[in-house]
């Protein structure tokens, strides 16, 4: 994995090195070509129309077809094996960032998901572009090499002056390539801000239509979209700084080399078709120093996206990784002394075939709480104990952990596709879990059913739709230990009793399943085996719901109000 900027970039060549070499060896022949047509109608004016030989000029003019036919074929299969390395380049970087973001183990990505698809799409595109930038400085070298022997042949000094003088040129060109990059980078990190904030705004476009905020919101974007254009046009006005720099050195440089090369043929130093082809050699110069400067442009900003890349690729994961499997797949949860965020020393331990509920006032230490069931929480950042059939959490492997528990969140993700897509990726019953989390109404609403169509996070469904659609979902998996948080917030109290029964018949049908609700909800911890009251982080009582009704008044307190 690369670690560095250039190392991503270095990595684009070596993996598509052939290719890269097949068009490297393809353009030398087209620059060979481009070569040749000058020094070829020099040739053609002393040999052919100074004496008026038609002999002569027919077979020159051949010769000169068949140099077109070379460079044409150069440039053709040159350009299709840089562009085939560059678009493989493209797939593989956008597979990898795919790859990096949907691992098992998860990734801990600072950028929203709006920038992330910017990095997927946009900087790929440019960092992969480097690979053809490769071809244009390659073959621009090649052509003042090439240039630069054919010149020294020709007259000594012209070619003195080409040697000594274009790496100066170049040169001085580079030193505007690091405002090129820098101002990309910039650019490229506001675009993804953009990107991301389109893309809440997108998925919020209901709320904020609630709440009356869509002037705020529009403005806000405004803004950001006023930066992202004047970034745009900063990189715009440094890349077209370097391409008119490079325009301006060509001109100074074919002025010069003509200046010389006329003086020389005035002397008699050279013949007329010498001049000819020197002009027209210099000339030819011409468009690879404006290549060169133009990929010192474009490799600033390929640089600006590769290192955006490698920030996501460095990105560390969420769940540690640990090798352990425990003998039995019980799943028995046992938490002891946890202390985490507003987690002081929490303790409990679920029973087989358990319905315990858990009730939290306080939103943060439900997440926390969460969180370090998840796996997400290193046992370096917490103290106390979690484990699992015996064993620390952070000592099993991703498989053992996913065949044990699950944790099922209140932020609710639904994806594009069916209300069938949605649900049905465990092996229950499907027909018997619809009617137990209530879904089955979500599905008779349509007449479609239960293959109804759902849009990208479930924007065409109500909360409380959504809700039911993520239970059933999470009822769809078979594992010893579930954990639900919040299930039944955005449901009416008679749905709501109606999902309660329906869990505890779906989970504890005499198989020794636990399952753990963290809920204020009356009705479901009305179901519950047991309930335990967390104050401060800790359990301050423990009890069924009915005696902890009637005996403790926080508790009270906290599932009636």
């Amino acid at each position: 994995m690369p670690t560095t900027t250039r190392q991503l970039l270095l990595r684009c060549f070596t993996r598509h090195r052939r290719q890269v070499l097949y068009s490297l060896f393809f353009r030398s022949f087209h620059q060979i070509g481009e070569l040749g047509v000058p020094l070829l109608i020099g040739v053609i004016i002393d040999q052919a129309v100074s004496t008026g030989e038609i002999d002569k000029m027919l077979f020159w003019i051949g010769v000169l077809g068949a140099d077109f036919l070379l460079l044409s074929l150069g440039w053709r299969f040159g350009g299709r094996f840089e562009f085939d390395a560059m678009q493989n380049e493209m797939h593989l970087l956008r597979c990898e960032i795919a790859a990096h973001i949907l691992h098992d183990r998860g990734a801990r990505a600072e950028q929203l998901p709006g920038e992330l698809l910017s990095i997927a799409t946009s900087d790929t595109d440019r960092a992969a572009f480097s690979l053809r930038l490769f071809g244009w400085a390659s073959s621009g070298v090649l052509a003042i090499a090439f240039t630069s022997i054919v010149l020294l042949i020709i007259d000594v000094r012209i070619g003195l002056i080409l040697v000594f003088g274009m790496p100066v040129c170049i040169g001085l060109l580079q030193l505007i390539s690091p405002t090129v990059t820098r101002r990309s980078r910039t650019e490229q990190d506001i675009i993804g801000k953009v990107a991301a904030l389109a893309s809440d705004l997108v998925r919020g476009l209901r709320p904020l239509k609630g709440i009356g905020a869509e002037d705020r919101a529009s403005l806000r974007y405004t803004e950001v979209s006023q930066r992202a254009k004047t970034a745009r046009i900063h990189t715009a006005t440094s890349i077209g700084f370097m391409f008119g720099a490079s325009s301006l050195v060509g001109g100074l440089f074919l002025a010069i080399v003509a200046g010389v090369g006329g003086t020389a043929a005035i002397n008699g130093d050279i013949s007329i078709g010498q001049l000819v082809s020197i002009v027209g050699l210099v000339q030819f110069l011409s468009e690879p120093v404006t290549i060169i400067g133009e990929v010192s442009a474009e490799f600033g900003r390929a640089r600006a996206s590769a290192g955006r890349i490698v920030n996501v690729l460095a990105t560390p994961r969420i769940i540690g990784l640990g090798t352990k499997v425990p003998e039995r797949p019980e799943g028995i949860l046992a938490v002891s002394n946890l202390t985490y965020g507003p987690l002081k020393g929490l303790s409990f331990t679920t029973g087989p075939g358990e319905v315990l509920g858990i009730v939290m006032v306080d939103a943060a230490a439900s997440d926390a709480l969460m969180a370090v069931l998840s796996a997400e929480v290193p046992a370096s950042a917490r103290s106390g104990s979690v484990r699992i059939d015996g064993l620390p959490i952070e000592d099993l492997s991703i498989a053992a952990l996913h065949t044990r528990l699950l944790v099922s969140r209140h932020h609710i993700d639904l994806f594009e596709g069916t209300l069938r897509s949605n649900i049905a990726a465990g092996y229950g019953d499907l027909d018997a879990i619809l009617k137990a989390t209530a879904a089955d109404d979500v599905a008779r609403l349509d007449p479609m059913g239960i293959d109804q169509l759902v849009a990208d996070r479930g924007a065409t469904l109500s909360g409380g739709q959504r809700q039911r659609v993520a239970l059933a979902r999470a009822l769809m998996v078979d594992v010893p230990t579930l954990i639900l948080q919040d299930p039944t917030t955005a449901v009416d109290a008679i749905t709501e009793q109606r999902i309660a029964a329906g869990i505890r018949s779906i989970r504890h049908q005499g198989s020794g399943r636990a399952t753990i609700i963290l809920t204020s909800s009356p009705s479901l911890l009305a179901t519950a085996d047991r309930v335990i009251h967390v104050l401060d982080g800790a359990v301050a009582s423990s009890g069924s719901h009915p005696d902890l009704l009637r005996e403790n008044h926080d508790y009270r307190k906290a599932v009636l109000r």
